[in-house]
């Protein structure tokens, strides 16, 4: 694996992302109860409060607390500036955030407006805390990486986005707050077009060379992607809302700049795919299984999307939702679980060697990082994730017949991953005790830290 450009010394303590890891999967798991638990409506209509209830869980439960961990890790290893006091605003991120979540899930789910003014209030202060502790960063780095904008843009995406989800749900609790649904559209764009694949895009350009052994993505793509793509969001918006209201000329440029929205992210899913048959090393782990199968997902939403979009007609009621649901199931669940399997092994084995370098221990054989997370269990979870990933898109299309094989089939693969993220942590904490255990027996061992 290539480390150059990265500040390894700045990485945090390993609590710092772990906590958001491992937090990640339950709230899979709550997701797909809720799914089990009301059963077909949750995918026949997106304006049941179930539905808004449960998907809130999955997108800030779930894939947010993902991207908190991971750019909470990878920020100071990446433009080397870390950000103030990690162990704390972590830990007031992971309780905010978490807290946050469950209060907005079950105030959507119930429609109780106390519930939602208090969701309210503690999402605005999670996210105004990490808009700032990331910004703090972003500002003082003197790197210029394209990864650094690709992250600036994805967040100047969430503030746009949960700005407009903030609205959203102030019209949900009060009635002073008009209550405008064409802004959902807008709303679940910039999350998933935005926030989440401009962060992906940006991991990609580091993760992608650096764990697959591949060459760099270009150069000028990586110079003109994400800011060309944020400009086309921006432009999509405008013409989004202005179209709804009557206007044939924002009609027409609301569908142009959709179709080039959706050829960036078809062209990102092509290079990311053209990259990896060009990789070093040959042998397929786990992690590059998910990735095809995320950029696949991707490329066949845009197809989807196209055929609903560009060929006008009678077009099937699920298409819509179909192409949301692969979006998150196969595109986003897929890169984000695959990056897990890679970042967690990679930080225990990392802050194992900090940590017997740090204390002058000599003894207790650092694990490899095959086998902090063995690739057999990892590919049992894999093999369950692209049943459930099956599943649930027949469940898009036949609710009645494949909703419940769906979420279980969901609720066994997050409860897998939970137990093979558990048992990397495991690891580290086994093989600290024992190089402690080994150097009290032998203090020969112990040298003096440089």
């Amino acid at each position: 694996m290539n480390y150059q450009h990265l500040s390894l010394h700045q990485a945090p303590p390993i609590g710092v992302p772990l906590r958001f890891f491992l937090t990640a999967p339950p709230f899979a798991v709550l997701f797909a109860l809720g799914l089990l638990f009301n059963g077909p409506i949750v995918l026949q209509d997106r304006w049941a409060p179930a539905s808004l209830g449960i998907t809130h869980l999955f997108t800030l439960g779930f894939i947010t607390m993902i991207m908190f961990g991971a750019l909470m890790q990878l920020l100071p290893v990446l433009v080397g500036t870390p950000v103030a006091r990690p162990g704390r605003i972590s830990t007031a991120l992971h309780l905010l955030l978490t807290s946050g979540t469950l209060l907005l899930a079950a105030g959507l789910w119930s429609g109780n407006t106390v519930v939602l003014s208090a969701a309210f209030a503690v999402l605005l202060l999670v996210f105004s805390v990490f808009m700032l502790a990331a910004a703090s960063s972003l500002l003082r780095t003197p790197a210029t990486h394209p990864t650094i904008w690709a992250i600036r843009l994805a967040l100047m995406a969430l503030l746009l986005a949960v700005s407009i989800g903030l609205l959203l749900a102030g019209g949900h609790a009060w009635d002073a707050i008009t209550l405008d649904r064409r802004l959902t559209d807008v709303h679940l764009t910039w999350i998933l077009v935005g926030w989440i694949g401009f962060s992906i895009t940006g991991f990609a350009y580091h993760l992608v060379p650096m764990f697959q052994m591949t060459p760099d993505y270009p150069a000028l793509m990586m110079r003109l992607h994400v800011p060309l793509m944020f400009s086309l969001l921006l432009l999509w918006s405008v013409s989004a809302l202005l179209s709804a209201a009557g206007g044939g000329y924002w009609s027409v440029l609301n569908n142009i700049s959709a179709t080039a929205i959706a050829t960036g992210l078809a062209f990102f899913a092509i290079m990311t795919l053209r990259l990896q048959a060009q990789r070093r090393r040959r042998l397929p782990d786990v992690s590059l299984r998910y990735w095809r199968v995320g950029m696949l997902s991707l490329l066949l939403c845009v197809l989807l999307w196209a055929t609903g979009t560009l060929w006008p007609g009678e077009q099937p009621s699920f298409l819509d939702t179909l192409v949301v649901v692969l979006y998150l199931a196969g595109f986003v669940t897929s890169v984000i679980t695959g990056m897990l399997y890679k970042i967690v092994p990679f930080l225990v084995w990392l802050h194992s060697q900090q940590w017997q370098h740090k204390k002058g221990v000599s003894r207790g054989k650092i694990p490899g990082m095959k086998k902090i997370i063995p690739e057999q269990w990892a590919y049992r979870q894999f093999l369950l994730q692209q049943l459930a990933l099956i599943l649930i898109l027949l469940a898009v299309i036949w609710p009645a017949g494949w909703t419940y094989a769906a979420a279980v089939a969901l609720c066994a693969s997050w409860l897998m991953l939970w137990f093979n993220l558990l048992r990397g942590v495991k690891v580290y904490k086994r093989f600290v005790t024992t190089a402690d255990e080994n150097n009290d027996r032998d203090p020969q061992t112990t040298t003096t830290p440089p």
